[in-house]
């Protein structure tokens, strides 16, 4: 068996640029009619329940009854920016080739993203490799607001879309920031962190990793760590 794989979606698979300010901006805006001017928050490896109550606490929003509203706003919002989304998107370095050489090895090759469910679909589908993966078998942050729980539903979905249970040694979530660790080491599985989203090898180095790539593009380290 090839063990199981819970990626990670922006910084790890791909990149859209700007759309997810875009998309966020109008959403706030409209759920809460307030104008969210953008600028540099701790994003990476957040859920979009909780990225939505940062940028509302940032535009001065305090009501986190808002939240689920800002949210059915963010799905409405991708939706209008499909074509943007569709020409923005940039599959990251050596990830076809990751997932290509996975599904030869038959790993089990699923989603574990702070994107909820709608987003992430129109972001995988944006990038032409949605049908790589076993998107039915994911955590999203439509699931739970906590990333740590999102690994367990996926892997409770693993479980039980393909009838066996899993060894945590097999499992490997792959990402690109701490909170990806901090996830992993939480349900007590294994983590591969990829410098190709905000934070660089020397700052991914030490914080206790299995695994820590430049990108993709040395998938042979990380097939022989997922297959061993």
């Amino acid at each position: 068996m090839g063990g199981i794989v819970l990626w990670d979606i922006d910084g790890t698979l791909l990149r859209s640029r700007a759309i997810g300010v875009q998309a966020f901006t109008r959403a706030v805006e409209r759920a809460t009619g307030a104008v969210w001017t953008p600028r540099r928050l701790d994003f990476g490896g957040r859920t979009d329940p909780e990225i939505a109550t940062l940028i509302m606490n940032d535009a001065g929003v305090a009501d986190a009854s808002l939240v689920p509203a800002v949210l059915e706003a963010l799905v409405v919002a991708y939706d209008e920016l499909a074509d943007d989304l569709r020409a923005a998107v940039e599959v990251l370095p050596g990830v076809a080739a990751a997932l290509a050489e996975l599904a030869a090895l038959d790993a089990i090759q699923t989603v574990v993203t702070g994107n909820l469910r709608p987003v992430a679909e129109a972001k995988l589908g944006a990038a032409g490799i949605a049908d790589r993966l076993e998107v039915d078998l994911g955590g999203y942050g439509s699931d739970h607001r906590e990333r740590a729980e999102l690994v367990r539903l996926a892997l409770g979905r693993v479980a039980a879309g393909v009838g066996r249970t899993h060894d945590a040694r097999e499992v490997w979530v792959v990402g690109d920031t701490p909170r990806d660790l901090a996830c992993a080491r939480d349900n007590g599985v294994r983590c591969a962190l990829i410098a190709t989203g905000t934070y660089d090898v020397d700052q991914l180095s030490g914080l206790g990793a299995d695994l820590v790539l430049t990108d993709l593009h040395e998938v042979d380290q990380l097939l022989t760590a997922i297959s061993g």
